[in-house]
């Protein structure tokens, strides 16, 4: 079977150690998945693989499409075509054991990105400073293009140095991340950023929503009442009393915890009695905003407030 060995760098024949067959209900057509070892370099490699017909009435075993060890990503199509096609031709260079060629085009590469965002950029040092200044790249990508600059540089020039495979393969790896981050991640980020804005304004307007109904719920109660008075315990009346004294006196509404400090009495308890007053119309709250307590009472048809006990 034919695939391509990473170790090796080529297509090469196989031999094959194991399949599982796939449902065709699946694929549509009979598909195996296969462990296989290259001949040449004895290295594991698995994929799958299906039958295709070669001629007439004559069938066979397709080309292996390898998924491990897994295979180099195409160059994503959101990266511009300045750049896209210098970063092709570095990993063409790359396969083709061509490292200093290789440099050269990730520098390449990386003065298309310069020159997308700046079409006047004349350097690349002055065209990654730019992006720098511009906030476009950070501290860390900033430092990946001035090395793939100066490795161009060599490998642009006269020279008896050489460019390793090693660091060829690096250099080309800075290249495709600079160019994901700048165009593929950023552009992710700002679709992300648009999304959850959107979502929390949808958010904000059901909490609007919900609180509008609410408070039309209230006055539907309330207009039910007409003139009648106000029915309440004289409990709750105390704690409507506070909320009143309280508001005057502090130009706020007062918290749970406050109400819970004069009546000396446990939070959960607080807590149910507001729940309480305002399932009886008799306050509203605003939700998710604290001290919103409002009262539906007027004044004149409150007790007076009396002193608690002490315990």
């Amino acid at each position: 079977m034919i695939t391509e060995c990473p170790h090796c760098d080529s297509k090469v024949d196989c031999e094959e150690k194991g399949h599982v067959d796939i449902d065709m209900e699946h694929t549509g057509v009979p598909t195996k998945a296969v462990l296989l070892e290259c001949k040449i370099c004895h290295s594991p490699l698995f994929g799958f693989t299906e039958v295709v017909q070669t001629g007439h009435d004559e069938w066979d075993w397709d080309a292996v499409d390898r998924r491990w060890p897994v295979p180099e990503t195409e160059i994503d199509w959101s990266i511009p075509e300045i750049a896209r096609n210098s970063l092709i031709e570095a990993k063409v260079c790359f396969k083709a054991n061509a490292y200093s060629a290789c440099a050269v085009m990730c520098g390449r590469t990386i003065e298309g990105v310069c020159k997308h965002h700046d079409a006047k950029t004349k350097t690349l040092a002055g065209g990654l400073k730019k992006l720098l200044d511009d906030g476009v790249i950070d501290d860390r990508i900033y430092q990946w293009g001035e090395t793939l600059r100066e490795h161009r540089n060599l490998g642009a020039h006269a020279t008896i140095k050489k460019v390793p495979k090693e660091d060829a393969r690096d250099l080309l790896d800075f290249s495709i991340a600079i160019c994901e981050y700048v165009f593929v991640l950023n552009e992710k980020f700002q679709r992300f950023q648009q999304r959850q804005a959107k979502a929390n304004t949808a958010l904000q307007g059901t909490l609007r929503d919900k609180a509008a109904q609410r408070r039309l719920a209230l006055r539907r109660r309330l207009w039910t009442r007409h003139a009648m008075p106000f029915h309440y315990t004289s409990k709750q009346g105390q704690y409507l009393s506070f909320i009143y004294y309280y508001t005057m006196i502090n130009r706020c509404a007062p918290a749970e915890s406050d109400i819970q400090k004069f009546f000396r009495v446990s939070a959960p308890s607080v807590h149910q009695m507001i729940v309480k007053l305002e399932h009886e119309g008799l306050i509203s709250r605003t939700p998710g905003q604290g001290r919103s307590i409002a009262l539906n009472v007027p004044r004149e048809h409150l007790p007076n407030l009396e002193a608690v006990d002490e315990k």
